[in-house]
């Protein structure tokens, strides 16, 4: 894995993964200082460990001693191994450093030309699937040890999981009133369901009970108490009857679930208001097209109906089809419809619901839905000299922008090819592209490398862009 080409190195790929699961135990050594490196790295690796659903890793300073020594231990002694080259394995250095409550270790080490940067390893790394498995693997701790001699940098990450077991969390339950609002006018009932869930394996029977009840109404539940099992959930019907003689105005009844030591409690809002009507319609209704989508949006009803609005539906017809009933909504005032076909115009009127009735359409609005034109990679290869000598140093930048505003392009996937003077493939390298659109790698020309020019050949590929190719040469002389 050490030779990509036959006479062209790429310093960036001398990677080695390993990952253990033995028992040895050791002396502790003197942390060392946190650098900022280490902190840089932690963060980025850190940041897709969340984007996947993982826990993210603490830094242990045990780990990074023992990571740090065996970087150092490297650069002064010439090596690249996970051995050390006084027979010690990564196991005993990582126990001998203070690391030792452990069930699992593993390990990544790599070495490039330049100043320690972040960003640079963590790429290299990513790029290669052990060391990525590591990346993204089960454990609780890692530390970064860095370490540069003579403008080469080595890097060492140790992987562990604690022993230490994490305490279970207590079991609990949550109380839910559904829906939790009503508008009504006096002498009539109303029912809101009241849903009780396990959480943390809760085992247990729930007792429902509702204070200060208004004179001559009537709160009952159905029923009273709830036996739930571990994960499950349970429902009681609260009934709620109001007098004919009851005032207008808001009234708030706090359900409260008890069972021993354990009490939620959640509200249930009902509001007493006179006769009622249908809402007028919603105003200032938009429609604003995209790729494969229409955007809707809209603006309460001048006139509520004396109740609040409880829902929106939207409706949808081209030019060919009658309205039909698209969506029913909450109480919100946006909607994007992806069920479209770039293309085709799409026209809607949108309605408001509450208690009473609902609304008259709205006022008709129309899109058209359209594939936006994929831009198209502009893609730079620059080397550091244009010629070189067997035996010297190379440097590669690759440079991806969009055509059509000129920005670089950060996260770009780069397919690099080398091929020798006579034509034949040198190798290939993956690569991608830095916030700054860069992405950049150093190669090395052997002793008795063919003489003559080669050709660098550079495809960078995004979703949303067309396939870019920029080319550069170099001699050897």
């Amino acid at each position: 894995m050490k030779a990509l080409f036959k006479n062209v190195k790429i310093f960036g790929i001398f990677l080695v993964a390993l990952s253990l699961l033995v028992s040895l135990s050791g002396l502790p050594l003197a942390a060392f200082a946190q650098t900022s490196t280490e902190t840089d790295f932690m963060n980025i690796m850190n940041a897709q460990r969340i984007s996947l659903g993982k826990n993210s890793l603490a830094i242990n300073s045990s780990l990074s001693t023992a990571a740090y020594l065996h970087s150092k231990d490297m650069a002064e002694n010439n090596y690249f191994s996970h051995t050390s080259q006084d027979g010690r394995t990564m196991v005993q250095r990582v126990t001998a450093a203070g690391y030792t409550n452990w069930t699992s270790l593993a390990e990544n080490i790599a070495y490039c030309y330049g100043a320690p940067d972040a960003t640079t390893v963590y790429n290299m790394w990513k790029n290669s699937p052990g060391h990525y498995a590591n990346m993204i693997g089960d454990f609780t701790d890692a530390g970064l040890g860095v370490y540069t001699l003579n403008n080469y940098t080595y890097y060492t990450l140790d992987f562990g999981k604690s022993r230490t077991p994490i305490p279970p969390p207590a079991p609990n339950f949550s109380l839910s009133a559904s829906p939790s609002v009503f508008n009504i006018v006096a002498g009539t009932s109303t029912i809101s369901t009241i849903t009780i869930t396990s959480i943390n394996s809760f085992i247990g029977t729930i007792g429902l009970n509702n204070a200060l009840v208004p004179a001559g109404w009537t709160v009952t539940f159905a029923p009273t108490s709830l036996a739930i099992g571990s994960g499950g959930s349970g429902a009681s019907m609260l009934s709620i009857t109001v007098p004919s003689t009851a005032q207008t105005g808001i009234y708030t009844f706090n359900v409260v679930g008890t069972s021993g030591t354990i009490s939620h409690s959640g509200t249930v809002t009902v509001n007493i208001k006179g006769i009622q009507n249908a809402p007028s319609a919603p105003q200032n209704f938009k429609a604003t097209a995209g790729n494969a989508q229409v955007a809707l949006a809209w603006s309460s009803p001048l006139n509520n109906g004396a109740s609040v609005t409880l829902s929106y539906r939207v409706y949808r017809r081209t030019a060919s089809t009658p309205p039909t009933l698209l969506m029913t909504l909450g109480n919100v005032s946006s909607y994007n419809d992806s069920a479209v076909a770039n293309g085709q115009t799409y026209y809607y009127t949108v309605t408001a619901v509450n208690s009473a009735g609902e609304s008259p359409k709205s006022s008709e609005v129309y899109a058209t839905p359209i594939a936006p034109a994929a831009m198209v990679f502009n893609v730079a290869v620059k080397t550091n000299s244009p010629t070189y000598s067997r035996g010297s140093y190379g440097n590669v930048t690759v440079t991806v922008a969009g055509s059509s505003a000129g920005t670089q392009v950060a996260g770009a996937l780069v397919n690099v090819k080398f091929n020798y003077p006579n034509g034949a493939a040198a190798g290939t390298i993956s690569l991608t592209t830095d916030a700054n659109g860069n992405a950049q790698f150093y190669f090395s020309i052997g002793p008795s490398a063919q003489l003559g020019t080669y050709i660098i050949t550079a495809t960078a590929s995004q979703t949303g862009y067309q396939i870019g190719t920029g080319q550069a040469t170099f001699t050897v002389n």
